[in-house]
Parts: structure tokens; C-alpha cells; sequence
């Protein structure tokens, strides 16, 4: 097979396909040998690319013992024709769903599917396969390299009480680099020097790629006994280890690392706190409309970036088109609790961030900030972070000089509690898009899922009217409420199926955003619908109506 690809690549002009062999495609082409030499090549490539396809030579003589006997009931046969109907979708989000379903259900997938399922590649949706395949299922992923995963032992995500697998040292040297990721990743959760040790003895024989996923698994439990192995990581070769390591020990509270990033930024700002009022002015002020000072706060990046902070992390070599100095600056402030400057300065992160505005370098800096607060979880910074962000991007200017970070936006939304991310996300249901506005796509499959109810509601509402009230001169605007209909139709909960399925007041004119609005609308509701239907095909088994196997 390999000689006819050589073949075909260079043209039967330049080279002659191989002489036909003994072997059996060729012997059945053997009465064709008189056509051209393309037809005859196309002949026997295809010969032999079924003949591969239909023979399989297990690896081994020894035959395999037979799955073990089901404990779980198939899906449905009305579930199992959705379900076909969800693959020829090719629809991850929708798999992950229908799974999620059916292992709520208790029910498992019919035999006739497992193929289909055990070729899917996506991470999210093996994890979500893996309790819906059944036995069969299992014992199917040692017959074929690719469905390996089905068959491989995964260690539970489970909590430090529970006892580790017996096989956790072997999975540990023998596994795959997944199961040795989740079992040292349990170790650790049990015994944080253990695991540690463990990753100490392999770790200068891994891949770089390697160590980047099992230096992950030291992020639970961090604590002053790492600091030594992580600051050995910081002279590794991979710039993404170096980086991992600096983020890793600045999270050790105490760690030098930490003291040195908090010693470079300290030296970058100054505030200057407002001046006290009296009770009688700040009334006054008050009554007419006035604010209250924010103070100053100064920024000053560094001149230059010293070869102990590149060792330490910091690239000296900033991306096209960013300031050196801004850059330098950002690394570090990135790298320190927020809560510090908190203490520092006395004042709370809103009235920091606002003090910041007046800056030349205000972006960078709080930018730098948002970085921080995902890194290290604070609350309170992510929420006046976001506020700020939501404020700001409408009144930016088009040409200044900072991008509005819509992806640092988004995840800020995603570390917020639901409540306070609904809180957020109404505001921005309530508010009509400008041409700048944020834009919706990400806010809303930033969001997660299920929805609420009344978040799923306020979204109906919301889209519905844009769509009804759309002319010629804010079609943008609603184009982009409606672009976010493909993610909404795998959001929205159950509990608000009857409301999408609706009818809706669509527009009536010929043209090309009609076109457009009726096709997304289409899709969304008959995305809905198969869910729908999915959802009650579940609930509703029927003993009688079992999908075969």
C-alpha cells in the first residue's frame, strides 16, 4: 500500500506502480491487469485499502475473557435514534448533555453505538462517556489503540479521606500520562510530601511536556516544604515549566519568590489616599451630586529587567506591539496577591482601581490586577474588576491605547459565585449594545451551565426583543443577540423549553439579516427540541421499549 502512495504522489507518468503481488487484492485485479495505469492504480489502492479495513490481527494469541455482565439497563430505542441523531450533529456540547442525562438516569448506551461513542476524541466528552458505556464498553477500548481510553483505570477526583487504589504505585510507573496525573494528583491530596517525592524522583527524566501536567497536580496543598523543588523548576529549560513554577511559589505564602515579587511592585506604586472631609462637606457634596475623592495613585514601571527577575519568571522580551516597561511591569504585579495592596494602602480594591484611571499606565496595571485576581481567587477583586471593565468598555474611545481584555472579562465572570454572575449578567441583558459594546458570544457562553431559570428567562426576554425590534439602523446589535442563540439552545434548563419553543415575532422583509434570524431561530428551537425530547425519552423509559444490547 505504501508503494502506491509513493505512486500516486509523484503520477504514473513519472513512476510505475509495483508489479502485481500473490497477495489477495492484487490476485483479484489480476483479470483487470489491462486497463491504464491511473484506473489500475485507483483499482488497486482500493483493493487493498479495504482488504486492510476488513482484516484486524490481534496483538496477542491469547484470547480475551468476556465482558463482564451489564449492571445498568440500555437507554430507550426512542433515546438510542436521538442519540444517532445527536452524533450526526457532531455536536460535543449535545453529547456531553445526552450523557449526563442518561448517567442521571441510571441507563447506559445501547451496544450498537458504543463504535460511534468510543471513537470521540475530546477530553470533556470521554469524561462525560465514561459512566454511560457500560461493560461492553470497557471491555470494546482494549481491541483498538484509539478506544484505549474507554479501557484504561481512571483514579476518581475523590476527597482526601477516601483510600488510594491499590494500584496507585504501578498506575504511578506504568500508566499512561493521564492516569499518573489524577493518581499523583490523589497522592498529593492524602500526602503532599509523598507526591511531591514522587515528582522529584522521575523529574529529570519526563518530557517537558510532561512536567508541565504533573507539576499541575502540586496546586493542591501547596506549601513552604515545595518551595525548594520549585525553585529548582525556575531554572528549567521549557519557558512553560519556569512559568508554572513562578505562579506555583508565588501562591506559597511566605515563599521568597513571593517576597521578591511583592518587594519589585511595591516599588512601582504609590497612593495617595483622598483628604478628609468634614461631616458638613461631604453632605453638601452629597446633595449636589458630588463624589467622593478616590485619591492618586501613581505608577512607575521599571527601567529595566534584572537577570534575577528573568530567573524569577519575568520575560524580558515583550509581544509586538506592548512597552517594554509595561510588560516588565504587568509580569510582576500579576505575580502578587491583590489582597496585598489592600493592606498596603488601606483601601478597597474599587476605590484602588478607580485611583488608577488618572494613570498613563492605568490598563496595564489593572489589567495586571485581573490577571492576579483569577490567579489567586479573590472575590472581591474579580467582582470590582468586572464592574470596571463593564463601566469602562462603553465609554473607551476607538485607538486608545489598551484592547478591551474580553477574554480576561469572561473568566472574571466565571470565578464569580452564579448569584453574583446573574447579578452581573442581567445588567447586561438590561443594557442595548452600542457599537463597541462587549460582545455577547463570549459573556454568555462564559456562563455556567445549566442556567437558572430566571437567568434563562431574562435571557428570552431579551433576545426575543432585540429581534422584534430590530431595524435597519441597530440590525448590528441584534445580529449579535442572535449569534448567541447556538450557545443559549445548550444552556438554557429544561424548566424553560416551553419558553423558547414559543413562537417568535420575526422580521417580515426580504432580505438578508431576515434570512439570517429565521435560519438561527430554526436551529435554536429544534436544538431545544431534541433535548427536549431527549430529557423526556429518558424519564420516561419504557421496559418494553428497549434499544437492543
Amino acid at each position: 500500500m505504501e508503494e502506491l502512495l509513493k505512486v500516486a504522489l509523484v503520477g504514473t507518468a513519472r513512476q510505475p506502480a509495483p508489479p502485481l503481488s500473490d497477495q489477495p487484492p492484487d490476485r483479484v485485479l489480476a483479470p483487470h491487469s489491462g486497463a491504464e495505469a491511473e484506473q489500475a492504480l485507483l483499482l488497486r489502492a482500493g483493493a487493498w485499502s479495504i482488504y486492510q479495513t476488513a482484516g484486524y490481527t490481534p496483538s496477542s494469541a491469547e484470547p480475551l475473557p468476556p465482558a463482564h455482565a451489564e449492571d445498568l439497563p440500555p437507554c430507550s430505542a426512542r433515546a438510542a435514534l436521538l442519540l444517532r441523531d445527536v452524533l450526526a450533529r457532531n455536536d460535543e456540547t449535545l453529547l456531553v448533555d445526552a450523557c449526563g442525562r442518561l448517567a442521571a438516569g441510571g441507563l447506559r448506551l445501547p451496544f450498537d453505538l458504543l463504535p460511534d461513542f468510543l471513537d470521540q476524541r475530546k477530553h470533556e466528552v470521554r469524561a462525560a462517556l465514561r459512566p454511560v458505556l457500560g461493560q461492553r464498553g470497557r471491555w470494546l477500548g482494549r481491541f483498538r489503540e484509539s478506544w484505549l481510553w474507554a479501557a484504561e483505570t481512571v483514579v476518581p477526583e475523590t476527597e482526601a479521606d477516601e483510600a488510594l487504589p491499590p494500584e496507585s504505585e504501578r498506575l504511578w510507573q506504568e500508566g499512561t500520562l493521564g492516569e499518573r496525573a489524577a493518581v499523583l494528583r490523589q497522592v498529593r491530596r492524602r500526602d503532599a510530601d509523598r507526591a511531591r517525592q514522587w515528582l522529584e524522583e522521575v523529574w529529570s527524566q519526563e518530557k517537558a511536556d510532561h512536567r508541565i501536567d504533573l507539576l499541575e497536580a502540586l496546586t493542591a496543598g501547596l506549601s513552604q516544604a515545595d518551595e525548594s523543588f520549585l525553585e529548582d523548576a525556575l531554572a528549567d529549560r521549557s519557558k512553560r515549566v519556569r512559568t508554572l513554577a513562578a505562579e506555583l511559589l508565588a501562591k506559597i505564602g511566605g515563599s521568597a519568590l513571593a517576597e521578591r515579587m511583592r518587594a519589585r511592585a511595591d516599588v512601582m506604586l504609590d497612593y495617595e489616599p483622598p483628604a478628609p472631609r468634614g461631616r458638613l462637606a461631604a453632605a453638601v457634596s452629597a446633595a449636589i451630586g458630588g463624589t467622593d475623592d478616590v485619591g492618586k495613585l501613581a505608577i512607575t514601571p521599571p527601567a529595566q529587567c534584572e537577570k534575577e527577575w528573568q530567573r524569577d519568571g519575568i520575560e524580558p522580551k515583550p509581544p509586538q506591539g506592548v512597552g517594554e516597561r509595561a510588560y516588565w511591569m504587568s509580569q510582576v504585579v500579576a505575580l502578587v496577591r491583590p489582597s496585598h495592596w489592600v493592606n498596603r494602602f488601606s483601601a478597597p480594591p474599587g476605590r484602588l482601581i478607580a485611583a488608577a484611571t488618572a494613570d498613563d499606565f492605568a490598563f496595564t496595571l489593572i489589567d495586571a490586577w485581573s490577571v492576579a485576581a483569577l490567579r489567586f481567587d479573590d472575590a472581591s477583586w474579580v467582582e470590582a474588576l468586572w464592574d470596571f471593565w463593564y463601566e469602562w468598555q462603553p465609554k473607551r474611545k476607538r485607538g486608545t491605547q489598551s484592547q478591551f481584555p474580553q477574554r480576561t472579562f469572561t473568566e472574571l465572570l466565571a470565578k464569580m459565585t452564579p448569584e453574583s454572575a446573574e447579578i452581573r449578567i442581567a445588567k447586561l441583558f438590561d443594557r442595548m449594545p452600542a457599537s463597541e459594546s462587549v460582545a455577547m458570544g463570549g459573556i454568555v457562553a462564559s456562563l455556567p451551565r445549566p442556567w437558572s431559570e430566571a437567568l434563562g428567562r431574562a435571557y428570552l426576554r431579551r433576545v426575543r426583543g432585540m429581534v422584534a425590534a430590530a431595524s435597519r439602523a441597530d440590525r448590528q446589535s441584534a445580529a449579535d443577540w442572535i449569534a448567541t442563540l447556538t450557545t443559549a439552545a445548550r444552556a438554557i434548563p429544561h424548566s424553560c423549553f416551553a419558553a423558547a419553543l414559543e413562537p417568535w415575532n420575526l422580521p417580515a422583509s426580504d432580505d438578508y439579516f431576515t434570512h439570517y434570524s429565521h435560519r438561527a431561530v430554526e436551529e435554536f428551537q429544534s436544538t431545544v427540541r431534541l433535548r427536549k425530547e431527549f430529557a423526556q425519552a429518558v424519564r420516561n423509559r419504557d421496559s418494553a421499549d428497549l434499544a437492543p444490547g
